[in-house]
């Protein structure tokens, strides 16, 4: 990652992410994560001071192998009799486990923070959680989107007042 400074107000920063995780056990043998996160800051003026990031996240790996237990099963154990009767499948192929399944994220995140009097300040915050799964059954989608905003006063070293609000929104769908 960098930042780099443009004048006395802003910097503007980058900043890139590779993870590369191997399991013997799961789904995807082999699960990468590459990310992207952009950020700026602004302090223009002395009173306010603004925050901006966006993070890209692409989650994707190896050929997803939608029973990695089935050696753990009945059925898999030596001498298993079949009968007559259907054995019930404890998963299907068209379904993706949601943490390692391929996935695709983007996040944004504003923040400003006031300073109206020297003792006092607001700050209010917006964001945004946007996740495509691919998947056909199971997690498709799960989106958030929220906000907070609180004022703090301090007039005193012994006396402090605050008060917050936030509310969070999130959608999934399956």
């Amino acid at each position: 990652g960098s930042d780099y400074r443009i004048g006395l107000a802003n910097t503007l920063g980058a900043t890139f992410t590779h993870t590369e995780v191997k399991r013997t056990n799961r789904e995807m043998e082999t699960v990468k994560t590459d990310s992207v996160k952009l950020t700026w800051a602004n302090r223009a003026l002395e009173w306010l001071g603004f925050r901006a990031n966006y993070q890209y996240l692409d989650l994707s790996g190896s050929v997803y192998n939608y029973d990695p237990y089935e050696f753990t099963f009945s059925a898999a154990l030596p001498g298993f009799v079949h009968n007559d009767e259907v054995i019930v499948p404890h998963t299907v192929e068209a379904l993706r486990k949601y943490d390692v399944g391929t996935r695709k994220e983007q996040k944004f995140t504003l923040i400003a923070t006031v300073m109206p009097h020297p003792d006092m300040s607001i700050n209010a915050t917006v964001r945004g959680d946007f996740n495509d799964y691919d998947a056909e059954l199971g997690r498709q989608k799960y989106d958030t989107f929220g906000f907070s905003l609180s004022w703090d006063w301090q007039p005193s070293t012994q006396t402090n007042l605050s008060t917050f609000v936030a509310m969070d929104r999130s959608r999934r769908d399956i």
